[in-house]
């Protein structure tokens, strides 16, 4: 089956003159590290040896020119306790906070989203090998789980905030479920054979993707269901996965992930099905629009942007992605109905990279950085 987070597993890398490899581990704090390579086989000539002693550098900020010299961004004024958490980010001031949780000790978070009025959050929580959904009272700080016993993912709000859409995966499908979001309630099935995407602003349609189990099986088309008269029709379909699908705020357009040959696309699809546009210039995961319409978020490969974009009279990017904030281990993001605030799951948020060099992150130069690598590898 067709890992629904493919697009959250990045390693920044450059190959480095002498026949070196430079990357980033994905760990909390993003440590720089080289191996050796073999430049006519391509094969690694030992492990990897850490780059920079106990300096790290910020996620992606990194750079090996053609003369071998090493550019980098200092890791400074980082967030992170080492472990998984749930961020609440003011937008408007740059700033990040963990909210504060009580779950199982090495619980993994998952797949968060806002209430339609901003006060709840909804996201999965993994524990002994079950993976249930939960929800946090933001103002009352307290956490109610609303599914028991099943591996549930991508939860999605009703426009009205009395439902909450998932999708329960057992042997070997995953079909659509909806619930209320209490304690105790009942769980309906929706949709046989579905991943959950999201439900329209008018409360009548489901987007949802479905694999095409006549071709390959990383094939998946985006669908939509209309929740009145039960009819299915398909927005997009052909090779490549389709998922994560969101709704604009006025209805008249769908933005998903499209994958196809390794290739990732951030794709948006009008209702009728047949103007397609694609960025895809944006990388990452979680797609979500803004309250007004008139931007689009997107987390994931350690970076979160924006991009301004109008979907009236027709759908048109407006502007190149501008970066918000960098995080390492995202594992969930969403952007508040008012647009003043995001939250996102991560093991480290850093707004270095968005602030400029007198907030004390420093951009440094190693020249002949290759010929220093020589020498070390020789010894």
């Amino acid at each position: 089956m067709f890992d629904k987070h493919l697009s959250h597993y990045h390693i920044t890398a450059e190959l480095g003159r002498g026949g070196f490899l430079a990357y980033q581990q994905r760990n909390d704090t993003g440590t720089l590290v080289v191996r050796q390579v073999n430049p006519e086989t391509g094969e690694f000539l030992g492990p990897p040896r850490e780059a920079l002693g106990d300096e790290s550098t910020s996620w992606g900020q990194f750079s090996v020119t053609a003369d071998g010299d090493l550019l980098y961004r200092t890791a400074l004024g980082d967030i992170s306790n080492g472990t998984q958490s749930l961020f609440h980010i003011d937008l408007q001031d740059s700033r990040a906070t963990v909210l504060p949780l009580v779950v199982p000790d090495g619980s993994a978070l998952d797949d968060v989203v806002y209430s339609p009025d901003g006060s709840r959050l909804a996201f999965i929580v993994g524990a002994n090998n079950e993976f249930n959904l939960v929800v946090y009272d933001m103002e009352d700080e307290t956490l109610t789980q609303i599914s028991f016993g099943f591996d549930v993912s991508l939860p999605s709000w009703s426009s009205d905030g009395n439902w909450l859409y998932y999708s329960v995966s057992a042997d070997s499908s995953t079909d659509i479920y909806r619930q209320n979001p209490v304690a105790s309630s009942t769980p309906e099935l929706v949709l046989l054979n579905a991943f959950m995407g999201d439900t329209s602003p008018d409360g009548r349609y489901l987007a949802f993707s479905r694999p095409d189990s006549s071709a390959s099986a990383n094939d998946f088309f985006l669908m939509v269901l209309d929740l009145e008269t039960a009819e299915i029709r398909a927005l997009d379909a052909g090779p490549g996965y389709r998922g994560s699908a969101r709704f604009s705020p006025d209805g008249k357009y769908v933005v998903y992930e499209h994958f196809n040959n390794d290739s990732f696309i951030l794709r948006v699809v009008s209702m009728e099905g047949f103007r397609i546009s694609d960025i895809s210039d944006m990388r990452g995961r979680d797609p979500r629009w803004s309250a007004a319409g008139d931007r689009i978020y997107l987390s994931g490969q350690l970076q979160t942007h924006q991009i301004t974009v109008r979907t009236s009279p027709s759908f048109n990017v407006l502007s190149e992605p501008e970066l918000l904030f960098t995080a390492s281990g995202e594992r969930g993001f969403d952007v508040s109905p008012n647009g003043e605030s995001a939250i996102i799951i991560a093991r480290n948020v850093s707004f270095d990279a968005v602030q400029d060099t007198e907030t004390g992150t420093e951009i440094i130069w190693l020249q002949n950085w290759s010929a220093h690598l020589k020498r070390e590898f020789t010894k």
